[in-house]
């Protein structure tokens, strides 16, 4: 696939129009992000399943309008002037939107590079950033004649998702969308001023603080040195669920301390443990609302002051907003179809507004909401908590899935698994429903799901792909280089573990990397998707495909030259 050019990717000056929805449909949109209009009586939610966009009458609580406007609609950022910026990663573009009289209109339709997740603007809507989640690249684009044009991308090592722009800084915060990295770019030419690891994962929605001085963000740590049993998960030893400042003076200095001078907010406590933050806003006065994905929950509480109100909410809250007199939060309720309305000094849900009427769910969207549901032990994390949207954290877990505790292994991305079986490092469940009970009930200590449930979340887990090649999505592919890495694998006679068209197989194998507990023996994992992947082995020993290959030399009968190694890996990046 060949590189996108620093060129206009689309120019559109007229207005294209919105199909306007009707109403009474049935559907499922799923709403991920919302924005208030400038006059603060009209909310806009982005509905990811449906592609549309849904306008809400505040006064009347009440949808007055849908509008499809691309694929899929994933990130809403406020332009001036009412209008808004969308992301589509289905199409891979950038939409703008304007809202005049109660109706939405595309203005422009922006190609970027595939998967985009979140857009930041500047003050005068003139500058954008896009992270791009899968090429791991962020974009400025910048409008001239009512046109954007792309003027600078970068490639980062992490594939990012959040991202906040600190004009007073001349600074751009992004954020990884599996891990902890958190790298401050300059916003003028995009140039890095620093990537710094911190130990957090599941990073959402970055905000602003203390007169930009500090960045206040939801995430989960995950520790490895916890063990999955009742008494560690009970006291928030395995999974912490965070809203933390960061200086943004750490932020913008590499390998600075990021403790330093921050402060956190933990949000799960014993017995309640207020699993996936989700999303976060933070009034004038310093009240904030963090909506908790896995309990299906709003958090309120405020900021140097202690004590935390957990407020019910409908299935899945993805993103909250303060009313324009911030006495009111509203939630977007993605797998309801609903927005909650919490009064904030009730700390109370007093209303709910539906988008439209709900379709009959599938059974993998079924599934879908066990994924994401608080299954374990007083609700401290999901499926989704490791398992970020189906991927992985990058991190190691103490679990019983090796039948003991003492050797954490490597979370395993759970995208393009579907006919990979058996599953686990140690390959013994025959199928996604074997494993899924032996997971919940073993590494999450929460009660046990039906089978038929277990049918769901499997139905589910089966629609998981992995993303095109990394060096495809970066317009990188050599394939000469690529060809001749696949003759290597073969030679070398790499196929034995990983056979081709799943690149693994059903047996397990001692490759000489053994664990704390002595087995020697491991399912090899599917080796599609690897490029997007790291670190890699079950003990986390090999952090990039180069040191896999260069210096592990793995399972490799004999030394490879450079350009041999470069082949191989190519090969590997394009699976």
């Amino acid at each position: 696939m060949p590189g996108l050019p620093l060129i206009t990717l689309l120019l559109a000056s007229a207005v294209i129009g919105a199909e306007s929805l009707d109403l009474k449909r049935a559907d499922l949109r799923h709403p991920q992000r919302l924005a208030m209009s400038s006059g603060g009586d009209r909310l806009l939610t982005a509905n990811r399943n449906s592609g549309s966009v849904s306008l809400i009458d505040l006064e009347k609580r009440e949808t007055v309008g849908e509008f499809r406007v691309g694929q899929s609609v994933t990130s809403l950022t406020s332009l001036p002037n009412d209008h808004y910026l969308l992301t589509d990663p289905v199409a891979h573009e950038v939409i703008e939107i304007a809202l005049v009289d109660d109706q939405v209109s595309v203005v422009s339709r922006c190609a970027v590079p595939p998967y985009p997740q979140r857009t930041a603007a500047s003050e005068d809507g003139q500058t954008i950033y896009v992270t791009s989640l899968w090429p791991k690249q962020v974009t400025r684009l910048e409008k001239a004649a009512d046109q954007w044009r792309e003027t600078k991308r970068i490639t980062l090592p992490f594939a990012p998702r959040e991202l906040l722009l600190l004009p007073q800084r001349d600074t751009l915060i992004v954020a990884d969308g599996f891990g902890g990295n958190l790298a401050a770019l300059a916003s003028g030419d995009l140039s890095v001023q620093a990537i710094n690891q911190f130990p957090a994962h599941n990073i959402q929605r970055l905000h602003p603080a203390d007169d930009g001085n500090s960045v206040a963000l939801a995430h989960q740590m995950l520790s490895e040195l916890a063990y999955t049993n009742d008494n560690d998960i009970h006291w928030g030893l395995v999974m912490t669920n965070d809203i933390r400042w960061l200086m943004v003076d750490a932020l913008v200095k590499q390998d600075s301390n990021l403790y330093e001078g921050n402060r956190m907010h933990s949000i799960g406590e014993p017995g309640v443990g207020s699993g996936d933050p989700t999303g976060i806003a933070i009034a004038s006065n310093d009240d904030y609302a963090v909506a908790m994905g896995a309990t299906n929950q709003v958090a309120i509480g405020k900021d140097h002051a202690y004590g935390i109100w957990r407020v019910k909410v409908g299935a899945r809250p993805t993103d909250v907003i303060f009313s324009a007199d911030e006495q009111l939060v509203y939630a977007a309720d993605s797998l309801d179809d609903t927005i909650s309305i919490v009064d904030v000094k009730k700390r109370e849900r007093v209303g709910v507004i539906s988008l439209g009427p709900v379709r009959e769910r599938t059974p993998a969207e079924h599934g879908e909401r066990i994924f994401y549901r608080g299954l374990s032990l007083e609700g401290w994390m999901s499926c989704h908590s490791c398992h970020t949207d189906g991927h992985a954290n990058g991190l190691a877990n103490d679990n019983l899935s090796d039948e003991s505790y003492g050797a954490p292994k490597r979370i395993l991305s759970l995208l393009g698994q579907r006919d990979t079986a058996p599953y686990g490092w140690l390959g013994k469940k025959a199928t996604f429903q074997e494993q899924i009970h032996k997971s919940i009930v073993e590494t999450m200590r929460g009660e046990d799901i039906t089978d038929e449930q277990a049918d769901h979340l499997a139905a589910f887990l089966e629609t998981l792909t992995v993303p095109p090649p990394i060096d495809e999505l970066q317009g990188t592919r050599d394939d000469a280089q690529v060809a001749a890495g696949k003759a290597l694998f073969t030679e070398l006679s790499c196929v034995q573990c990983h056979a081709p068209p799943t690149y693994t197989t059903p047996e397990t194998y001692d490759v000489g990397i053994h664990d704390k507990k002595g087995n020697e023996e491991f399912n090899p994992p599917s080796l599609l998707g690897v490029g997007h992947r790291g670190p890699y082995f079950h003990d986390r020993s090999g952090v990039t495909l180069e040191e896999v290959v260069g210096k592990q030399k793995h399972q490799l009968p004999r030394d490879l030259s450079a350009e041999e190694q470069a082949a191989l890996i190519a090969f590997l990046r394009s699976l």
